[in-house]
């Protein structure tokens, strides 16, 4: 044990000796943006478009409160890449490097200490991500060839991190191994759009079958329950998807998100559940009511 705070502990042993002059660890995200005056505006991807937004408050010490730069990120990667060396300082040893690179072999893992070991031959990386909800990173080594790079984006959204910035990436892994990057068959801007078009044309059918509901009694009479039933669940459907959002992508994340991180991370997902939700549970709150009306109304006839 240091007996050092955190972030001083980095500043001292890593950032200090590497003369990354323009790194340093934040405990918070409010913390952070004090300090970082030169600290770029982050932004949510809503249907393609970034668009500003403050970062969430909150505790980020770790790897997920350090703000730096691409310059000083390239000297990290380069003492990385050399033996734990960079410019005279030695900040741990060959085999340190080695090990915190390789996973363990039980149990059967890629992940080893702070960094995924992905890959075989001359695509082999060492990587890791960085998540914020308005801000991304990624950190890549190729030890065959001894290159690395560093992609540090601000803005983040589900589209971005998936069709944008894994595109990028993949493809500057090809062009460092000596192999020919291919395009992705749909952009984030073509995310974007065809989710704005779902969205539009949801909600539409959403509003009409709305206005429409005064006559549906009408067309349901000679119906059977079970078509009843349908007809009264199957509006609720995308409010249901949207309350069960967070359970259904924990077996795709890995790991578990409230309604709020969501809501930053896929903000044209929520808007699109949100609005046919929204209608839907009105439209079928309607036709409840019109069927207990109707009901009612032969009950009492003489």
């Amino acid at each position: 044990m240091s007996g050092q705070p955190f972030s001083s502990y980095l500043q001292s042993h890593i950032f200090a000796p590497l003369h990354m002059n323009d790194t340093f660890n934040a405990d918070t995200t409010a913390a952070g943006m004090q300090r970082a005056v030169r600290l770029a505006q982050g932004h949510l991807v809503i249907f393609g478009q970034p668009v500003a937004a403050r970062e969430l408050h909150g505790f980020v010490s770790g790897e997920g409160g350090v703000i730096s730069t691409a310059a000083d990120m390239a000297r990290f990667l380069v003492m990385q890449l050399n033996g734990g060396r960079l410019d005279g300082a030695a900040l741990a040893s060959p085999a340190a490097i080695a090990a915190m690179h390789t996973p363990p072999q039980q149990p059967d893992s890629h992940y080893a200490m702070g960094w995924f070991a992905q890959g075989a031959g001359k695509s082999r990386t060492i990587e890791h991500n960085g998540v914020l909800s308005t801000f991304y990173s990624e950190a890549v080594l190729l030890p065959e060839s001894g290159y690395g790079f560093v992609l540090l984006a601000n803005a983040n959204g589900a589209s971005s991190a998936f069709v944008g910035y894994s595109e990028i990436k993949r493809g500057l892994i090809a062009l460092l191994s000596g192999a020919t990057p291919t395009s992705a068959p749909v952009g984030v801007g073509t995310l974007g759009l065809l989710l704005g078009l779902i969205t539009l044309i949801g909600g539409a059918l959403a509003l009409r079958s709305l206005l429409r509901a005064p006559g549906w009694l009408q067309r349901a009479r000679d119906k059977p329950w079970y078509w009843l039933a349908a007809a009264i669940v199957w509006p609720l459907v995308p409010g249901i998807v949207l309350l069960a959002l967070p359970a259904l992508l924990v077996p795709l994340a890995d790991r578990s998100f409230g309604h709020g991180i969501l809501a930053r991370s896929m903000p044209d997902v929520f808007i699109w559940l949100a609005l046919c939700g929204t209608l839907g549970a009105l439209n079928a709150g309607i036709r409840l009511v019109l069927l207990g009306r109707a009901r009612s109304t032969r009950r009492v006839e003489p």
